[in-house]
């Protein structure tokens, strides 16, 4: 049973509508307020994704929907004058003690294939992550689903998959992976049940999950299970015949190469990339390979031709896809622009030893108006790096004191452990007040999540 929001329709029918004098805003009238405050609220932003229709608006009001994307909810405060989620009727077990949708109760949940799902082969890495609220909100996300049938599942867990993608960056990783180990349940539960049209669909949506939930274990910094749930999308994407997913897998495999600074291993799995099927990948896909190809190939050679032929290549694919692009339903890497490709570009240049030309593409494209406050904070310890590499120390511990903090907010241990290089970049100047400041937060932050 749903709980029918109440409170979001009688404020829709307080409303005045826009256009017809004397009578209530109509849902249709609400969705198009809430596109508008989209817009308003985030100048600068693309956020079409997110936009809404009456029939959404029909939804959320009959309680099938209870906790909308942020950027949604704020568009419909907006849009209805009120200052809190609660005034709304929205809200999220996670954060308060609203009932989910009828009393959660586990009897009717297949324990086992959670488990198997959620927990496979590292149950104590898992449970670290996740609370006893955690728990409850992944049952939530299963029982939910069980209002779905067949191709109604693939279209809800689109919805859910979305919404995740975009909160990520400002909600975090741990809190972010509850709703999608959730989903990954419902893959494999109703992946034996639905008819076979209807499976290859929901096996397309998992590998996107799967693939998904490794990157949050990747920013956990829990590379065991990153690992697991990519090669989990790998399969299901070879079930369904998808072989453009699969090099898509492997480019985000060669990325958590990265993080162990392994470049051999970067070039081995770009390489299958590249000379996959390349006429099936988007231009961002392979602009972005040709980016991680041209990084590898700096930390080995650090051959300047070779890096900045590479990076050549992605700049001119990153511009055809904006000149060709009409609707950018690609799908993939739908994340990648030109600011992204920007800073991975200075990662390259400070890879080559070509320090002042990173530290001037990290000034022109880093922006907190422009990446999410969790990969800001990520490339703010790596352009810190660089300055302390150039022999600024002062800069370098004054951006690492900031990633610090965004660290600390979102839990991205895989941020953590780039400022611990840091830290050890600037030993020779531990003397000096903010490198003392940062040091100290540091290890302070590091004692407190008990990390080796």
């Amino acid at each position: 049973m749903t709980t029918p929001n109440l409170k979001l329709r009688e404020l829709r029918e307080r409303t005045p509508s826009p256009w017809r004098t004397g009578q209530s805003m109509s849902r249709a009238e609400l969705a198009d307020a809430v596109n508008t405050a989209l817009d308003h609220l985030h100048p600068g932003r693309d956020l079409t994704a997110h936009y809404v229709e009456a029939r959404w608006i029909g939804k959320l009001e009959r309680g099938e929907h209870h906790w909308p994307s942020e950027e949604r909810r704020a568009a419909l405060r907006h849009a209805l004058g009120t200052a809190t989620d609660g005034e709304l009727g929205l809200y999220i077990s996670r954060w308060t003690g609203a009932p989910s949708d009828g009393e959660l109760e586990t009897e009717g949940i297949d324990r086992r294939t959670f488990l198997h799902t959620s927990l496979a082969g590292a149950a104590a890495h898992v449970t670290a992550v996740l609370t006893l609220a955690d728990l409850a909100h992944v049952v939530a996300a299963v029982q939910d689903a069980h209002r779905y049938l067949d191709h109604e599942i693939v279209d809800h867990l689109h919805r859910r998959l979305d919404d995740c993608i975009a909160d990520d960056g400002t909600r975090g990783a741990s809190r972010t992976l509850p709703t999608v180990l959730g989903m990954l349940g419902v893959v494999e539960q109703f992946g034996r049940q639905v008819k076979p049209a209807v499976r290859a669909k929901l096996l397309a949506v998992g590998a996107s999950s799967a693939e998904f939930a490794g990157w949050l274990y990747r920013d956990l910094g829990q590379p065991e299970l990153a690992n697991y749930w990519r090669d989990q999308a790998a399969d299901w994407s070879s079930a369904v015949g998808d072989e453009t997913m699969r090099g898509y897998i492997s480019l985000k495999k060669s990325q958590s190469a990265w993080d162990d600074r392994d470049a051999r291993r970067m070039l081995e799995l770009v390489t299958m990339v590249q000379n996959g099927p390349k006429l099936l990948l988007p231009m961002r896909v392979r602009a972005e390979a040709l980016q991680q190809e041209a990084r590898g190939h700096a930390m080995i050679s650090g051959s300047t031709n070779l890096v900045d032929d590479k990076l050549k290549q992605a700049r001119d694919l990153m511009v055809e896809h904006e000149q060709a692009r009409s609707s950018g339903a690609d799908g993939l890497a739908e994340h990648y622009d030109q600011a992204l490709l920007g800073v991975q570009t200075a990662m390259c240049y400070r890879e080559a030893g070509q320090l002042d030309q990173a530290v001037e593409l990290y000034v022109r494209w880093l922006s907190p108006d422009v990446f999410s406050r969790r990969d800001y904070g990520y490339f703010l310890a790596l352009k810190a790096e660089a300055l302390a590499v150039t022999g600024d120390p002062d800069g370098a511990a004054i951006d690492g004191s900031v990633a610090l903090q965004v660290a600390s907010v979102t839990d991205s241990v895989r941020t953590l452990r780039e400022l611990r290089r840091l830290a050890s970049r600037m030993e020779p100047w531990s003397a000096r007040p903010a490198v003392q400041v940062f040091v100290g937060g540091l290890r302070a932050e590091i004692d407190r999540r008990g990390l080796c």
